[in-house]
């Protein structure tokens, strides 16, 4: 669909510990999690549940083998429509929506509009269920339900170029990172579980759909920022936190999160990125490539350690807001508007991109704990969330990965075209978005069936893991000089 516009998202901001109260939420959740339910810091009563459960039928080994293939069969299938999607069918330019502006806002609003009024007629209890934490704030159901109305704005963002609320949308990743060093906090404090299996099954669940996502439509990896953003912080929660492993009490989070401090300093205010990181990502991947990991990982670089420090003072932050004393209450609400003012007032004062992402690292998740305690207002409130959202935000890390292939195409560049009929962009999006959301939601069943099959032969499952990531590394060596040059390009722009 031959159609005049704006240039592309892709690169388009260049334009211009137990003992805790049960009140806390014991989920440990980065953004890119799956969304699964059993995360293993749940184990301890997952067990004890089991243990007085009676036990289900096992299944044998060969059927074990037969749904872990295909499993990979049915995540080879979308593979292939995810390249499909990208290079071989028809591209509309973005915005979508639009023949003479750079930018479509109205489909924007329309969109989120749209999402609002469908997530509020579909309102589930959470007051009932058996976790005591599941009505508490940020449980797994409130964060999936966050997730989800934030990954909306922010693939909306994208196809419709919405450059006006560029500043939200940075807020909104911030909120990712955010949720990142929250979760893995909690879940380290409580565990104290520093395991190398533990690291390693993070980095597979964060890396695992997107390193073949990456092989098969020959995308970089660092394109899909936001899961460079979740790996890069998640490294720096399990080394920082893990430091002060030997600590008990309140000692241990106050010298884990005083390492985490120095280290966030140290590597993207001291220097160390520049004198020991960047060289090795240059001379490996290209000076495109360290360019562009410098820029999004400085954005972003404190926003994790701001969620390290909400999980630390969670515990006293709840139980003012949902106890008797109205004076405590009022203490949480006024320090949360405080800070949510202040990110207000940087980006009044600075509203271009360009002026504005000098601050980005130091006020983007200064509004988290406003809508925190606004979310919490009332147990009412509190005790409900919106299905439809909580869906979508259990599936965040398909719905990123793949809106780049079955929404936009082209490298994020353009808008996939299915509909013969150029003049017709909405019943485009429409049918676009269904092949999307089933895409995603196809592909985070799999990868969960093939998760599960590889905890259950971890031996095997390291050896693939080594083994595939010998493979990506081999195969974007060989490509690194091509993606500098158009990493620098786009840098350039």
């Amino acid at each position: 669909a031959a159609r005049r516009g704006g240039g592309g998202s892709r690169y388009s901001e260049y334009h211009t510990g137990r003992g805790q109260p049960a009140a806390v939420s014991s989920v440990a959740f980065s953004l890119y999690d799956g969304g699964d339910s059993d995360d293993s810091e749940l184990e301890d009563e997952d067990a004890v549940a089991d243990a007085e459960a009676p036990a289900p039928p096992r299944k044998r080994a060969g059927a074990k083998t037969v749904a872990a293939c295909l499993a990979a069969f049915q995540l080879g299938l979308l593979l292939v429509l995810a390249e499909i999607g990208d290079s071989r069918m028809p591209a509309g330019y973005i915005p979508a929506g639009t023949v003479v502006e750079t930018e479509n806002i109205d489909l924007w609003t329309f969109i989120m509009l749209s999402l609002a009024f469908a997530s509020l007629w579909c309102l589930r209890s959470v007051a009932s269920e058996a976790d005591p934490a599941a009505a508490c704030f940020l449980s797994r159901a409130q964060a999936n339900e966050w997730k989800g109305w934030m990954q909306v704005a922010f693939v909306a963002y994208h196809y419709a170029n919405a450059q006006d609320v560029y500043v939200p949308i940075r807020w909104f990743v911030s909120a990712y990172v955010w949720l990142t060093g929250f979760g893995n906090a909690v879940y380290f404090w409580r565990t104290n579980d520093f395991s190398l299996g533990r690291f390693l099954k993070m980095l597979w669940r964060i890396n695992f759909f997107v390193v073949f996502l990456s092989l098969a439509t020959g995308t970089h990896w660092i394109a899909y920022y936001v899961v460079a953003l979740h790996t890069v912080h998640f490294v720096l929660c399990y080394v920082s936190l893990g430091c002060a492993k030997c600590f008990r009490g309140a000692a241990r989070s106050m010298v884990g999160l005083a390492v985490y401090g120095v280290l966030c300093v140290v590597v993207w205010e001291g220097g160390l990125y520049h004198a020991a990181v960047g060289p090795v990502l240059e001379k490996l991947l290209g000076e495109g490539f360290e360019q562009y990991f410098w820029f999004r990982t400085r954005l972003d670089y404190l926003s994790s350690l701001a969620g390290a420090v909400a999980a630390a003072l969670a515990p006293r932050a709840t139980a003012a807001w949902r106890g008797d004393d109205g004076s405590n209450k009022a203490g949480v609400a006024a320090v949360s508007v405080c800070l949510a003012i202040g990110g207000i007032a940087v980006w009044a004062t600075h509203p271009e991109p360009a002026d504005y992402r000098a601050y980005q690292p130091y006020v983007g998740t200064l509004w988290i704990p406003l809508y925190a305690v606004a979310r919490n207002a009332t147990s009412r409130l509190r005790n409900r969330v919106s299905a439809p959202l909580e869906w979508l935000g259990a599936r965040s890390l398909e719905l990123y990965l793949l809106q780049f292939h079955l929404l936009l195409n082209r490298s994020a560049d353009r808008v996939l075209w299915l509909v013969s009929h150029e003049d017709w962009p909405v019943l485009n999006f429409g049918v676009c978005a269904t092949l999307w959301i089933v895409a995603a939601h196809r592909c985070f069943k799999q990868t969960a069936a093939l998760r599960d099959a590889a905890e259950a032969a971890p031996k095997s499952a390291a050896a693939l893991l080594i083994l595939l990531a010998a493979l990506y590394a081999a195969a974007r060596l060989v490509d690194a000089p091509c993606a500098s040059r158009d990493a620098a390009a786009a840098l350039s722009a």
